[in-house]
């Protein structure tokens, strides 16, 4: 096998490359591979660096030569500049102080990655390297700082396509053929939203262009897009999108189906009061002012807000929650405490 050089190269050539990751980026990749495509051992490595280099190097700030007019008009705040050498020179060592040296106290792992055919294309072509040692080094600066972002927009880099997409019905206000869990939805999509509670990015859309339309929210890594049609659905008016994130803000991204649910009611215990104040993950908004404590010490909380959100948030609760209403809710929660109690007396 091949390995890149500052030399020039074959595009055809099958080429690896042996890539070195700090402790923090190794870690990090792999958790994006296993929560983006849940099948870490039939997904390679070099798959997914192969993936974020075609749909992140071109945004990538390490990539001098797409940004290279706004970084010299910095340098030229503050220094005269004059000639391609002199400002390369620049840019050059911008680059070198803004690479993290290697240290010998922390762990570095190093892998050689399978670079497909695209890459190579792109990497021939890129004058990036030039700023760089090698082109080991280019590609290891995209990585490092495609680790160093959010995990939502981790996540909206590595379905870029996906997310094309989706933007190009929203703007168009075109219908979308959507598939989630196999089946499939007709849909209006109105915006992306993160979670703020997970970082997960979720579309907001509805299945009508009517007024009083039912919004509804898909995980973006669980949508699969069939089709964007060319028809047309109502643009939604701001005053309109305006109420949706109303709705979010109040029941919170993945819930949003949950509008017609009824009313709830949770009994919380002393200690289940202290939890509910500290554990902030996916926790429901109660309905009005903060209640008095009664004599037995409980407190009692009603929430507006789906029935799913109540139960992923206070089943963890065990004894120091108690659903009172609504009923079917308060049986569910019994048979799934039964359930877990009947296979530990196995």
């Amino acid at each position: 096998m091949g390995f890149f050089t500052d030399h020039d190269m074959s595009i055809e050539e099958s080429v690896q490359q042996l890539i070195t990751f700090n402790l923090h980026a190794w870690e990090t990749i792999n958790y994006d591979i296993n929560a983006f495509e849940n099948i870490p051992e039939k997904y390679q490595l070099g798959n997914f660096i192969n993936r974020i280099i075609l749909n992140y190097a071109h945004e990538a700030k390490c990539s001098v030569d797409e940004h290279k007019e706004k970084y010299l008009c910095t340098i030229r705040e503050y220094f005269e500049v004059k000639g391609s050498d002199n400002e390369n020179k620049f840019l050059r060592c911008m680059i070198k102080s803004a690479l993290n040296p290697l240290d010998d106290e922390d762990t570095y792992i190093k892998k050689r990655i399978h670079i497909n055919k695209k890459v190579k294309s792109f990497l021939h072509k890129s004058e990036n390297d030039m700023y760089y040692d090698s082109k080991k080094e280019y590609i290891e600066a995209i990585i490092n700082e495609y680790v160093s972002l959010p995990f939502s927009e981790r996540e909206k880099i590595y379905f870029k396509e996906k997310c094309e997409k989706i933007y190009t019905a929203i703007q168009n206000c075109f219908w979308m053929r959507i598939k989630v869990q196999e089946k499939e939805y007709k849909i209006c999509a109105y915006f992306l939203e993160t979670d703020k509670s997970t970082n997960y990015n979720y579309l907001i859309c509805s299945e009508s262009d009517d007024e009083n339309n039912k919004l509804i929210s898909f995980r973006l890594q669980h949508i699969r897009i069939i089709s964007v049609g060319k028809e047309h659905f109502k643009k939604c008016t701001k005053a309109k999108l305006k109420d949706y994130k109303k709705q979010i803000d109040r029941l919170g991204v993945p819930y949003i189906q949950g509008t017609n649910d009824p009313m709830i009611k949770v009994k919380l215990t002393e200690q289940g009061l202290i939890n509910y104040k500290r554990w902030i993950n996916q926790r429901p908004k109660f309905v009005g002012n903060f209640p008095h404590t009664d004599p037995d010490g409980t407190t009692t909380l009603i929430f507006n807000c789906s029935l799913r959100q109540i139960r992923n948030y206070f089943f963890k609760f065990g004894k120091e929650a108690l659903i009172e209403e609504p009923a079917e809710l308060k049986e569910l929660f019994c048979k799934d405490f039964k359930e877990a109690l009947d296979k530990y007396e196995e």
